[in-house]
């Protein structure tokens, strides 16, 4: 299982990164400007890797993608979120740092989604996802 070891394989290169995102920021206004921790890998596997062990069913190749966040937590841990296609692709969006307004409407253009729906729902996750440390406001990469 290639996808199994390379899964473990980011586990333990998230685990031994030299980058460290020290402070806690807080998402306050689609303004602020953000991007994706150095400390985050997005992947995609054919199997739930995440999900497998001994009692793990290999017979059948299951018919949608698994798509995870992994990441290095404020307080050193690594840890895997399950995901889909559309979180990932926001987060590549934020491979450069760009405010939530306008990342938002990126993926409007990009998704065809109404505006409104879209900034509420990418505000949230965008929320949890800068406690987590998975997305960073760009000053705190500024002061390391």
């Amino acid at each position: 299982m290639v996808e199994l070891c390379h899964y473990d394989l980011v586990r333990l290169e998230l685990y031994f990164a030299p980058e460290s995102i020290e402070r806690k920021g807080q998402l306050s206004s689609m303004d602020d400007r953000i991007q994706r921790s150095p400390l985050v890998r997005l992947l995609s596997y054919q199997w739930p890797v995440h999900l497998m062990d001994e009692k793990f069913n290999f017979s059948e190749l299951p018919s949608e993608a698994t798509w995870l966040i992994a990441y290095r937590d404020r307080r050193n841990r690594v840890e895997f979120l399950a995901s889909n296609p559309r979180t990932v692709r926001m987060l590549e969006l934020l491979e450069q740092p760009r405010t939530s307004r306008e990342l938002a409407q990126e993926l409007v253009e990009e998704f065809h989604i109404e505006s409104d729906t879209l900034s509420n729902q990418a505000f949230k996750t965008l929320e949890s996802f800068v406690q987590l440390g998975i997305v960073v406001l760009s000053e705190e990469l500024a002061q390391q």
